[in-house]
């Protein structure tokens, strides 16, 4: 609401089932003066499930609000609901993960009925999609599957590696794919966002404490400002946005993302994330460090898979030194090894490039420091030169073939120095297809120009995400460009599974003026899965609307790591597995 007269930097509630008690804190600080009056309302997917009316003058623990006095105020009271209440809440309520709720609470004049101030926070079951160990377990899957697909090559099982190789990075495209979602500037409901989060180790968003040190050691060197939204939530107000109402998403887009700028009359200093930022946040990475942290799991990913193939080739020289080489493949390995390095970087480049592609171009947008814009454009300019290089090489190796052989494939499968160094561009494709890497490549840098770009515009990110899934999909089923059915079959089936989640984006746009139940609704059938909660010293909490009257909205609400075992969280006879808590 405009001019919001009360700022909360804590807005602690916890429900506990065994004694039907409610219990709320609230510490703030307010410009209300007089009698007022409270009412609490209870939403649940968009719809409101429970309201109750609190009269302070009337009751024993709110004393201390009649009258309400300006200045620093803590209010702490249960509200015992009857049975009744109690036994219409959902049993899912209790087990769904990353419970669609949230608590408002409304001050009141209790002359003329006006609302003066709203605090606002969501609730938490514990249960969420968040698992820090579905990242690990999908790192390694990858990484398997790409540690059998060299051992069959090494082995001269061809055919083989080129499957596996192909369902590998179909896999960790999606996987990708996930995290773009993640990184739009939609506003997600909060089970999509924690799916999401699950796969942003494969763009490089890994909170390790050496490398943020690294990082904001860099940014520094380099005439950079680090940012302190992750360090200072003691003292910031931090909102992550999900779903919001369209009135709050327009608030919120006029504030910076830096945690200094902007503080309201009441003093509350607040600052709103979204999008790659949000992301960010979630796992522990200053907004500041996110380019840095990204491009710095690049260069290790790519250090170590280049160590690995050098050392591998002093492995084979010892061998041949020694007169215990045996296998004819290693010998062709040695023999033809720059071939096989320069194979491995194209590699590293499909791999890397959708990550390189969203961070580098979003580093021109937040500018961290002149010295990683610099890093971002070299990097981004290098990786499309070397791909983009190797694609026309690769095309016009086949244009040649097709003049001279009446076939494009006679030319890039019967040179094996060819097919070493630039196999990983056509082999997972048909003869008539050698050329659809370009288009994918393409496909991946446009939908990264828009993540990148379009952070102030989730309903443009949702457009694009949709019409570039479909001309993906119809073009896959047309054409079918893989090596075999299998293949088509598998990459169709992941293209389908990415055009569904682009048509929940667009949803979740709201650009339909659906109901916000409708589309909540329907995340139920979006993901599933568990997670826990974010580690200890932030207990995440998210609002679903925007902060504090400095930006004139509905509510007032914060981020605090608080302890879930804190006095303010915390009622008699709370049993962990059936308390609902919600925390701002």
């Amino acid at each position: 609401m405009a001019n919001s007269s009360l700022s909360a930097t804590l807005f602690n509630v916890v429900f506990t089932p065994n004694n039907r008690t409610l219990t709320f804190n609230i510490v703030g600080v307010s410009d209300i003066s007089g009698n007022v009056t409270a009412e609490l309302d209870l939403y649940a997917y968009g719809k409101r499930i429970l309201q109750r009316n609190l009269d302070p003058c009337a009751q024993g623990d709110l004393r201390q609000l009649c009258p309400m006095n300006t200045g620093q105020i803590n209010i702490e009271s249960n509200l015992v609901l009857d049975q009744d209440v109690v036994n219409d809440i959902p049993g899912i309520a209790y087990a769904v993960p990353d419970l669609d709720a949230r608590v408002q609470i409304y001050i009141k004049d209790a002359n003329s009925g006006a609302a003066r101030a709203c605090v606002e926070a969501d609730l938490l079951n514990g249960k969420t999609v968040y698992q820090h160990a579905v990242g690990w377990t999908t790192a390694v899957i990858v990484l398997l599957a790409l540690i059998a697909s060299a051992v069959a090559s090494s082995l001269g099982h061809s055919n083989t590696a080129a499957h596996v190789a192909s369902y590998t990075l179909s896999l960790f495209g999606y996987f990708q794919n996930q995290a773009y979602i993640g990184m739009t500037a939609v506003n997600l409901p909060p089970i999509v966002d924690s799916w999401t989060q699950n796969f942003q180790w494969s763009m490089g968003i890994i909170k390790l404490k050496s490398l943020q040190k690294l990082a904001t050691w860099y940014q520094r060197s380099t005439g950079g400002t680090p940012s302190t939204i992750v360090s200072s939530v003691m003292n910031t107000s931090v909102q992550v946005e999900k779903k919001l109402i369209k009135r709050a998403i327009d608030l919120a887009s006029r504030l910076s993302k830096r945690a200094d700028e902007g503080s309201s009359s009441t003093g509350a200093q607040v600052t709103v994330v979204r999008g790659i930022e949000r992301v960010g946040f979630r796992a522990g990475i200053e907004t500041t460090n996110i380019f840095a942290t990204a491009y710095i799991f690049f260069v290790l990913f790519s250090i170590v898979v280049i160590g690995c193939a050098v050392l591998f080739k002093l492995m084979v020289e010892v061998l041949e030194k020694t007169g215990r080489l045996q296998n004819n493949k290693l010998r062709e390995f040695r023999e033809k090894w720059r071939a096989v390095f320069k194979g491995i970087i194209i590699r590293i480049g499909l791999i890397t490039f959708p990550l390189l592609a969203v961070v580098c171009c979003w580093e021109l947008t937040s500018r961290d420091s002149a010295a990683e814009i610099v890093v971002a454009v070299m990097t981004l300019l290098a990786s499309i030169v070397i791909l983009g290089r190797s694609c026309v090489r690769v095309i016009l190796k086949a244009k040649r073939s097709s003049r001279e052989h009446k076939t494009p494939g006679y030319l890039l499968f019967s040179n094996p120095v060819f097919l070493t160094q630039w196999g990983a561009l056509y082999l997972q494709f048909k003869t008539a297809c050698y050329y659809f890497t370009l288009p994918l490549l393409v496909f991946v840098f446009v939908k990264a120009l828009f993540v990148a770009f379009a952070q102030s515009s989730g309903t443009a990110q949702g457009f694009a995400f949709f019409i570039l899934d479909l001309a993906l999909l119809v073009t896959l089923a047309i054409m079918r460009p893989y090596m075999d059915t299998k293949t088509n079959v598998v990459n169709i089936f992941v293209a389908v599974i990415n055009f569904i989640s682009s048509i929940l984006l667009l949803i979740f746009t709201e650009v339909f003026n659906q109901p916000v139940s409708a589309s909540r609704l329907l995340l139920v059938a979006r993901t599933n899965g568990p997670r826990a909660l974010p580690p200890a010293s932030a207990a995440l909490c998210f609002s679903s609307s925007t902060l504090s009257r400095h930006l004139s909205s509905s509510s007032s609400c914060s981020l605090q790591p608080t302890s879930p075992s804190s006095p303010r969280t915390r009622t008699s006879d709370t049993n962990p597995s059936r308390t609902i808590a919600a925390r701002s």
